[in-house]
């Protein structure tokens, strides 16, 4: 976003939740310094038009403002705009590593459920000695990812290590629980693909977690350049 004339233009392709948004809070640049702006959605010169998206547990939209007015009241402007940047990012990175965390752990506790109605063979599947090694090392994987979370979670803004215990935690608490809601479909048998049964959600959920506010790849870099910094 450009902001001319204390009006702000521009597009933003893929926009999560902005459909179900009231506020739009977005980067933008003012006299060649960068700053954010909190826009109501309907606001004069705001089109939000929504696009299909796999995880229907979230909505897209592609963001667009025409000469929208920006009022003081609606800018920021950080006197270190790459430190509020890491600021958002380390919030951004603990909600949805916490965000997963559940998604995990809600997935699992349904596949076990089913695990113990569900017959092969004359006996419940839940009794098969590999089935119960697998969730139980799924079990193991999501509490220690919940211990990643809640250590990135108890840092205070200000810490040292607050941006990389956040990264860390968001990088391995995603894949993770993405893996385990794999493996969820997979101990449901057939059933487990149908799109509108839990394993197949909680599935595309994990999956649009591990891309938000950063890829895997792309956060191991940073965590990276952050050891090395150290």
């Amino acid at each position: 976003m450009t902001i001319e004339d204390g009006c702000a233009s521009g597009t933003i392709a893929t926009m999560i939740d902005a459909p179900s948004a009231t506020m739009l809070f977005l980067r933008a640049h003012r006299d060649g310094q960068s700053c954010w702006i909190a826009v109501p959605t309907d606001a004069e010169g705001v089109s939000v038009a929504p696009a299909a998206l796999s995880d229907a547990t979230h909505t897209l939209a592609t963001v667009t403002l025409d000469r929208v007015g920006i009022g003081d009241d609606a800018l920021i402007r950080p006197a270190d705009p790459s430190a509020l940047d890491d600021r958002l990012l380390r919030e951004a990175a603990v909600a949805i590593a916490a965000d997963a965390i559940g998604g995990g752990e809600a997935a699992l506790a349904g596949t076990i459920d089913y695990m113990k109605v569900r017959e092969q063979f004359g006996r419940v599947i839940g009794s098969f000695q590999a089935l119960k090694h697998r969730v139980a090392d799924h079990q193991a994987a999501l509490v220690a990812g919940r211990g990643l979370i809640e250590h990135a979670g108890s840092l205070s803004a200000d810490h040292p290590d607050a941006l990389l215990a956040a990264l860390s935690a968001k990088q391995h608490v995603t894949r993770v629980v993405a893996e385990i809601a794999r493996d969820c479909i997979q101990l449901h048998g057939g059933v487990g693909f149908t799109a509108e049964f839990f394993p197949h959600i909680y599935l595309k959920r994990g999956k649009l977690n591990e891309a938000l506010w950063g890829t895997r790849n792309r956060l191991l870099d940073r965590i990276a350049d952050l050891l090395e910094a150290a």
